[in-house]
């Protein structure tokens, strides 16, 4: 049952997140101190499930909508069995307030590649609160990210 599969994705310091899509880019990153042109991405389909894939660099996913509360920071680590077998995933410091379906970089350093199925758990989300509440709550561009 679904209940079962979320109460196996609490950890003793934090709760894993699955793996929902995975993107590849497909353009260069863009910077200057006046604006930020994101690379584009083009979403990779799973082939029975699964994503094959070569080393590189992806955007991926996660399946779970978060909601950070107002006292608190959201930090992700990747799991470690990921790191044991070549593969790292990086996400920025998620703020009081965020809320979505978070995305993060998976970076392949295995030469021989990785097999990743959907809904696989790939990190572990710690929360910790914060000493006092923030004068202000997340409000950038990302807000609401991948809740239809």
């Amino acid at each position: 049952s679904n209940l079962k599969s979320i109460t196996e994705q609490i950890q003793p310091a934090g709760v894993d997140l699955t793996l929902d899509e995975v993107e590849t880019f497909s353009s260069p990153f863009v910077l200057s101190e006046k604006s930020t042109e994101l690379a584009k991405v083009e979403k990779l389909s799973p082939s029975e499930g699964k994503y094959s894939l070569k080393p590189g660099a992806y955007k991926i996913t996660y399946s779970e909508t978060i909601n950070i509360p107002n006292d608190a920071i959201g930090l992700v680590f990747p799991r470690s069995s990921l790191i044991r077998s070549g593969i790292m995933v990086c996400t920025a410091v998620w703020d009081p307030g965020y809320r979505g379906k978070g995305s993060g970089l998976l970076l392949v350093l295995n030469p021989s590649g990785a097999t990743l199925w959907k809904g696989s758990r790939l990190a572990q989300l710690i929360i910790i609160k914060t000493i006092k509440k923030p004068d202000f709550t997340y409000r950038g561009k990302y807000q609401n990210e991948g809740i239809t």
